[in-house]
């Protein structure tokens, strides 16, 4: 193309510079004149001969236009066949096929933008529910309205990601995955540490009622009465004081169990203060932050050490440092997938061409394919 346009400029100029020649010697300046004498002649002989020369030159010159356009042609054409055995070699596969339907669909709807503001959204949610969780779990809408938006979002960019554009990558599409999972931060995985710590709450209350009954009952055994009633014990049946000992023993077992019963029930309120949110931010959850302090109060209690409770607070311990490690996860997940999509977006990147076929390597051999 440089050669043909630089050869042609030069046979137009040339054309140019012989038409005028051409135009300056044209006419017979010997017409009219009745005895012209020999400078005349000689002069328009010269005229003649200039003439002569200039129209040769601009036969040239056509001819030299006339050989860069075929010169032109030919190497069109070479090139042309070069594109055509070269794409028989590269013809769009099935999956070709698939990633440009996608990338036509997502041009269609403008998906770039759409997954950019759903990533606004995303993080927006992220940022409430975290807020909302650090007094109280999440409420089930917020978390429904988190799992739209994140279904949605992982939609866009599987497809953007799918279909080659690189408006996505994996790990936009596995940090979506990473939210969803841990949606609502802790909340997919508290069962295990709310079931243990409740296992542990029970535990402890049934062992605090047990040694609270045998307290009581071992002081009530030790007062005067407590003495005289278990000697009287041994009376035969029928006996007066046999009658009394049953009554103050019966008395007293009901008094033992009732202490048992109000101290059982004493571990469930001593141990159920809810933190404040300063408290609770290190567990991304106030109900994670609930169980981590009801823990260590249960742990406080003189039954923590016994056989049966210490290995139900250890249980607790082991499943609520699984659900903070997750809630983490999945707080850091959300947060940087919608920050991702938010980054896209500040950039300035805008929404995706839906006009021309793509430029660079965003193409498709049939996007450039004619009829015929």
């Amino acid at each position: 193309m440089n050669t043909a346009r630089t050869e042609s400029w030069g046979a137009v100029r040339a054309a140019e510079t012989a038409h005028d020649a051409v135009v300056r010697n044209s006419g017979d300046t010997l017409e009219g004149v009745a005895e012209p004498t020999e400078e005349q002649r000689d002069a328009q002989s010269r005229r003649e001969s200039r003439r002569g020369d200039a129209e040769a030159d601009l036969v040239f010159a056509q001819r030299k236009l006339d050989d860069a356009l075929a010169a032109l042609e030919t190497a069109a054409e070479k090139a042309a066949e070069g594109i055509r055995d070269a794409a028989k070699h590269g013809k769009d596969g099935f999956w070709d096929n698939v990633k440009g339907g996608l990338r036509d669909v997502a041009d269609a709807v403008h998906l770039k933008t759409i997954v950019e503001v759903l990533g606004w959204v995303a993080l927006a949610i992220a940022a409430v529910a975290l807020a909302v969780a650090l007094v109280a779990t999440a409420p089930f809408w917020l978390v429904a309205l988190g799992a739209a938006v994140g279904v949605t979002l992982l939609a866009g960019n599987l497809v953007l990601w799918a279909n080659g554009s690189e408006d996505a990558e994996w790990y936009d599409v596995a940090l979506e995955v990473v939210g969803l999972v841990t949606l609502g931060f802790a909340r997919p995985f508290t069962g295990g540490a709310r079931a243990a710590t409740t296992t542990a709450r029970g535990v402890a209350a049934t062992s605090t009622a047990a040694a609270a009954h045998a307290d009581e009952a071992a002081r009530l055994a030790r007062t005067g009465d407590g003495v005289r009633a278990a000697n009287a014990s041994g009376i035969a049946p029928g006996n007066n004081l046999r009658i009394w000992s049953d009554a103050t023993r019966a008395e007293r077992a009901a008094q033992a169990t009732t202490a048992g019963t109000n101290a059982g029930d004493g571990v469930g309120a001593a141990v159920a203060a809810r933190p404040g949110a300063l408290r609770a931010l290190p567990y991304t959850d106030g109900e994670l932050a609930q169980m981590a302090a009801e823990i260590s109060r249960l742990e406080a209690l003189p039954a923590a050490a016994g056989a049966t409770v210490s290995p139900a607070l250890q249980a607790a311990r082991q499943e609520l440092a699984t659900a903070i490690a997750n809630g983490r996860v999945g707080l850091t997940g959300s947060a940087v997938s919608g920050g991702r999509q938010v980054a896209g977006a500040l950039e300035g990147d805008g929404p995706p061409s839906t006009g021309a076929p793509q430029d660079g390597l965003h193409w498709r051999l049939s996007d450039h394919e004619t009829a015929g």
